[in-house]
């Protein structure tokens, strides 16, 4: 049996999110900012209950106090990685990244996108946050609106990063927050 190509589309995506939520957290530092990072399915999978020891799917114990409500069903797939609420204004955020010279269009499923334009129909901002790895020491985030990433990405398979960089309306390299790496969102959200 052949191996799959190599698109060079990579498994940074769980490392970003974590970044991205240390940025939160040195943001709500020193701004009045209520965020919240969602979970993905597969955070929960191959967990085992810390009261039967029996895997996620499986557990059958009711009072097990695991981060969802009932144990024995899995939680459902989420439509983005992040909400923040910021001087009145909901905001759904979701992360992506990739260490090759673009981003496949197809990372963004039909379910996030639709979650995400509807969001902003409904008065909030949606943000993608996407993450340029081609250098590893100096990663850079792209903040971009969902509309904007929709319209430049009709009938297109791959977005090159210079394409994102000309619709993305912040540009953020990564610093350093005592040795964490983290990145400034001050200017995302209306900075002070």
């Amino acid at each position: 049996m052949g191996r799959r190509p190599n698109l060079h589309i990579s498994r940074s995506g769980k490392p970003f999110e974590e970044e991205v939520e240390r940025s939160f957290k040195h943001l709500s530092e020193h701004t009045r900012i209520v965020w919240e990072r969602f979970y993905d399915v597969a955070d929960y999978v191959g967990r085992t209950c810390p009261k039967c020891h029996a895997p996620i799917r499986k557990c059958s114990n009711p009072v097990c106090g695991f981060e969802f409500p009932r144990y024995g069903m899995m939680p459902p797939k989420r439509k983005a990685d992040f909400y923040a609420l910021y001087k009145g204004t909901y905001y759904l955020l979701e992360c992506k990244g990739n260490r090759g010279n673009g981003l496949p269009t197809s990372q963004l499923s039909p379910d996030q996108q639709r979650a995400l334009v509807g969001n902003t129909l409904s008065g909030g901002v949606s943000l993608l946050l996407l993450c340029d790895r081609q250098k590893p020491r100096k990663p850079v985030l792209h903040v971009v609106r969902i509309q904007d990433w929709v319209d430049a990405t009709v009938k297109k398979v791959y977005m090159r990063w210079e394409e994102v960089e000309g619709i993305a309306e912040h540009t953020i390299e990564r610093t350093r927050y005592h040795g964490e790496p983290y990145f400034e969102l001050v200017n995302v959200f209306g900075g002070e």
